[in-house]
């Protein structure tokens, strides 16, 4: 499980039954779990979580916004980000293997091999509050895992067929800061995410999931700068704090 070091000493979840004899609201604890651990719990030593996702968001005038995504996050710090359509930035791609890169417009690529430490990562460039939101998110997907019945007061979930190997659950969000409605397309075996459907508050759009896997094996190559390219040497540290500068952007932009 993915969570359990999140669980206090001698805490242990229940097991749970085959995915086809879980609830819809249990189906949704675990699509969360997933979700979530993608960004808190580092894969095994030579795997990757691998994540591509494709959101559009209609706008007036009957225009659509589309926004693309990738995250391939390996051990020991390695990860690959790119993402296109960002509000006044367009394309973003950074990543750090051997060594953290940026890929900036125009094709030039940064790679910060100068004054480089092994031990300084971009977690210590990010602000203490939104490094303890990220475990906090991940301590509540844990209580998620062990009650999902205590949360029906903020969601409830019903589940209609769905084609094939799809399992499509249809959520009512009733929480102060979210309300609406939620239709959540999952795969019926592996429960992985497939898209969703979404009206919550003001904000109506479609996500696609063009890729989705845990802990799957991953090569060094997936973490390095693009090839063909003749990179420009800078300083880790500056790269870094570049790197906690879109992070902590994306993460107060969700907020």
């Amino acid at each position: 499980r993915f969570f359990a070091r999140d669980l206090p000493p001698g805490v242990v979840p229940p097991p749970l039954p085959p995915p086809l004899a879980l609830t819809p609201l249990q189906c949704v604890a675990q699509v969360i779990q997933q979700a979530v651990s993608v960004l808190t719990v580092p894969p095994a030593p030579g795997h990757c979580h691998w994540v591509e996702l494709e959101v559009d968001l209609p706008q007036e005038r009957g225009k659509t916004r589309s926004y693309e995504g990738s995250l391939i996050r390996g051990s020991n710090g390695q990860f690959r980000l790119t993402a296109s359509g960002v509000p006044e930035v367009g394309s973003l791609a950074i990543g750090s293997g051997e060594h953290p890169w940026m890929a900036a417009a125009g094709g030039k690529v940064f790679v910060g091999r100068l004054e480089a430490r092994e031990d300084r990562s971009v977690a210590a460039f990010l602000r203490p509050e939104l490094l303890l939101k990220v475990h906090m998110v991940g301590g509540a997907a844990a209580a998620l895992a062990l009650a999902p019945d205590a949360f029906s007061q903020y969601v409830s979930v019903s589940e209609r067929e769905g084609a094939g190997e799809e399992r499509i659950l249809e959520l009512s969000l009733h929480h102060k800061h979210a309300r609406g409605q939620v239709a959540l397309r999952i795969q019926r075996e592996s429960l992985s995410p497939l898209g969703a459907e979404f009206a919550v508050g003001s904000v109506t759009g479609t996500v696609r999931v063009r890729h989705w896997a845990l802990d799957t094996v991953a090569s060094p190559a997936l973490f390095e700068e693009p090839r063909g390219t003749s990179p420009q040497e800078v300083p880790q540290a500056d790269l870094l704090r570049m790197f906690a500068t879109v992070l902590t952007f994306a993460m107060e932009s969700v907020e």
